[in-house]
């Protein structure tokens, strides 16, 4: 076990004051996939990754009873097949998102935003998995 010490900063209307408090980091071990042997320091995480390899799709459209894997999928399914949801519409160009984080992205290229660096090189991007996929040029 470690003890670490951290300073929190409040802010409030009348006045900013500072706290130290202590708290103990427990670790824990990681949990291994039994197909791959990939490790997840989260068990939830783990489950869901499990469900790629036995090809399960807990979630059901109540229209059509497709199966999907991510929730996210099937939000996507109701929306473009079913009509049922909500749309995120940039205001900038109108494109119509499934979900809050595309459209947050998607603003990110208009403004041209690129927050994550290539450490290997000066390429930017807008999303970490976007700056994951370009790490394996490096290494070929």
């Amino acid at each position: 076990m470690q003890t670490n010490t951290m300073q929190k900063t409040i802010y409030n209307k009348r006045n900013v004051y500072k706290y130290t408090t202590s708290y103990t980091r427990i670790t824990q071990p990681y949990n291994d996939c039994r197909y791959c042997g990939m490790l997840f320091k989260i068990h939830s995480k783990l489950k869901r990754h499990v469900r790629i390899h036995n090809n399960a799709k807990p979630y059901s459209c109540r229209h059509c009873s497709d199966g999907f894997m991510p929730l996210e999928q099937l939000k996507t399914h109701l929306l473009k097949s079913h009509n049922e949801g909500t749309w995120f519409t940039c205001d900038i160009c109108q494109m119509k998102l499934t979900t809050k984080w595309n459209l947050e992205v998607h603003v990110q290229r208009h403004a041209a935003v690129k927050p994550y660096v290539c450490s290997e090189c000066p390429k930017r991007f807008c999303t970490a998995p976007e700056l994951r996929r370009h790490h394996p040029v490096h290494s070929a």
